[in-house]
C-alpha cells in the first residue's frame, strides 16, 4: 500500500459465489459482510469491535483467499468515517500494512474447459491474471440453483426422521415476526435445522448413509449451503434468522469437513460406535466438572422437598412421607424428622412405628415445643385421651401460652376429650 495511512485501505470485495472448502473463521466472515468498498480498514475495526491488528490479520486472509482486493486510493466516503489527525498509528508501528507484507491477490476460484482440466480466472479488474495463481483443485464449487432445482429452504427436502418432524415443530411466533427477507416457510426451516444442529449426527444433517462415496457427501453439501449461505442473505432484513443462519452454515462446513477427509470421517465413525454424535460432545465433556458430593446431595435433597410438598398440596401423605423420609435420609435433621412425622401420622401407620419416628426427632435435635404439639396430635387421633392431656400439660410448662395446648386441657375439664 502506497497511503501514507495504511489504516485508510478501502477493503473491496471481489463477485466470488465460490466459498466452498475455505478455512474461514466466523470472525472472518462476520468482517467479511461489513465490507462495502467504502469502509476503510480502522473503521472496520470499530464497526467489528476488532483491533486493528486483528483486522489486517483478517483481511490478510480474506485477501489471500481471493475474497477481497486491498484498495490502496481512500474512498470518497472516508472522510467522514476517519479519525482526527494524529489518531492514526504511526507508519512504523505494527498495524501497519507495508507494501512488502501484502500477500498477492490470487484468483478465487477455475472453470473447467471442454477438456476437463482446469484454467485460472483472472481478477476482474486487471486486464492480466496474477503471476502466483495457486491451483485449487481440492475446493469444491457451488453451483448457482439450476432452474427446476427447488430451493434448499423451501421445505421439499427437510428430513422426516429427525427427533421432532417438521409438521409438529413449534415455531415461536415473536421469531417468526422478524426477517422480512425470508418467506414463512424459509423462516420454519431454518429454525428446524437450527434447533437440530446438536441432535443428528453429519451423516443425518446431509440425508446421507454412513457408506456414502465422496460425491454423494460433496452434492449434499452443495445442496444445503447454497440455501444458508451468508452471501445469499447480505444486506437484508433476516431479523434474528441472520445468526442462526450464519450458525447452521458453519456447522455445515464442519460437518463437510470431517466426512470429506478420509482421516477425520474415520475417527467420526468411531466416536458413533461409542453412541456420540459429534466430536464437539466430547469437548463439552472435557470441560463439564463433576458436582461434588455436597453439591449431588444438595440436589438430591431439593428434588425430594419438592416432590413432597406437591404431595402434600394434593393430600397424597403416602407420597409425602415417602419423600420426607428420603429427604431425612439425605439431610438429618430434626425439622425434616418433624415434617416426615407430620404426613406419616395422617396415613394411620401403625402407632409403634410413630413412637419410633419421635424417639429420632429428639435424637435429631428437633424443637421440643413442636415435638410436643405434634406427638399431642398423634395421641388425639388414635384415642389414647391420657396420654393427650398428659403432653399437653407437659407443653404448657414449656410454653404457658401455647393456645392449642390450653385450649384442650380446657376442654377436658369441662367434658371428655372424646
Amino acid at each position: 500500500m502506497s497511503h501514507p495511512n495504511p489504516l485508510k485501505t478501502v477493503p473491496v470485495r471481489l463477485p466470488v459465489t465460490d466459498f466452498s472448502g475455505l478455512q474461514i473463521s466466523p470472525l472472518d466472515w462476520f468482517l467479511l459482510s461489513r465490507i462495502d468498498g467504502a469502509t476503510h480498514l480502522h473503521a472496520l475495526g470499530q464497526i467489528t469491535g476488532q483491533t486493528d491488528d486483528q483486522v489486517i490479520a483478517a483481511c490478510r486472509r480474506l485477501e489471500a483467499a481471493g475474497l477481497i482486493q486491498l484498495e490502496s486510493t481512500p474512498s470518497a466516503q472516508e472522510a467522514s468515517l476517519a479519525p482526527p489527525d494524529g489518531a492514526w498509528p504511526a507508519s512504523g508501528s505494527r498495524s501497519v500494512i507495508s507494501t512488502e507484507d501484502r500477500i498477492p491477490t490470487r484468483p478465487r476460484a477455475k472453470s473447467r474447459t471442454s477438456s476437463g482440466s482446469y484454467r485460472a480466472e483472472t481478477d476482474p479488474r486487471s486486464s492480466k491474471s496474477s503471476g502466483n495463481v495457486q491451483a485449487l483443485e481440492t475446493l469444491p464449487t457451488i453451483r448457482a440453483v439450476p432452474p427446476g432445482e427447488s430451493d434448499p429452504l423451501s421445505g421439499a427436502g427437510v428430513p422426516t426422521h429427525w427427533p421432532v418432524r417438521f409438521e409438529a415443530f413449534m415455531f415461536d411466533p415473536v421469531e417468526m415476526a422478524t426477517g422480512s427477507a425470508l418467506t414463512d416457510r424459509q423462516k420454519q426451516v431454518v429454525l428446524f435445522y437450527h434447533y437440530h444442529l446438536r441432535k443428528v449426527t453429519y451423516y443425518d444433517l446431509f440425508k446421507i448413509g454412513q457408506t456414502a462415496e465422496r460425491d454423494e457427501t460433496k452434492r449434499a453439501y452443495f445442496r444445503l449451503s447454497k440455501g444458508f449461505h451468508p452471501d445469499r442473505w447480505f444486506r437484508k432484513d433476516t431479523g434474528v434468522f441472520g445468526a442462526k443462519i450464519e450458525e447452521v452454515f458453519v456447522w455445515l462446513n464442519r460437518a463437510y469437513s470431517v466426512l470429506s477427509s478420509p482421516r477425520r470421517r474415520q475417527g467420526y465413525d468411531l466416536l458413533l460406535s461409542k453412541g456420540y454424535i459429534g466430536e464437539w460432545q466430547l469437548e463439552e465433556a472435557g470441560n463439564r466438572r463433576e458436582p461434588t458430593e455436597q453439591e449431588q446431595s444438595k440436589r438430591s435433597l431439593d428434588v425430594h422437598l419438592a416432590r413432597a410438598r406437591r404431595a402434600e398440596s394434593e393430600s397424597d401423605w403416602r407420597g409425602a412421607s415417602e419423600h420426607y423420609a428420603r429427604a431425612v435420609e439425605t439431610a438429618p435433621r430434626g425439622d425434616l424428622q418433624l415434617k416426615f412425622l407430620t404426613a406419616l401420622i395422617r396415613t394411620d401407620a401403625p402407632a409403634i412405628r410413630v413412637r419410633a419416628e419421635f424417639e429420632r426427632a429428639a435424637s435429631l435435635g428437633a424443637s421440643q415445643i413442636e415435638t410436643l404439639g405434634l406427638r399431642a396430635e398423634f395421641e388425639t387421633r388414635i384415642g389414647d385421651a391420657a396420654a393427650a392431656t398428659e403432653t399437653y400439660r407437659e407443653l404448657l410448662q414449656l410454653n404457658p401460652n401455647h393456645a392449642i395446648a390450653r385450649n384442650a386441657l380446657d376442654r377436658t375439664r369441662s367434658r371428655p376429650l372424646f
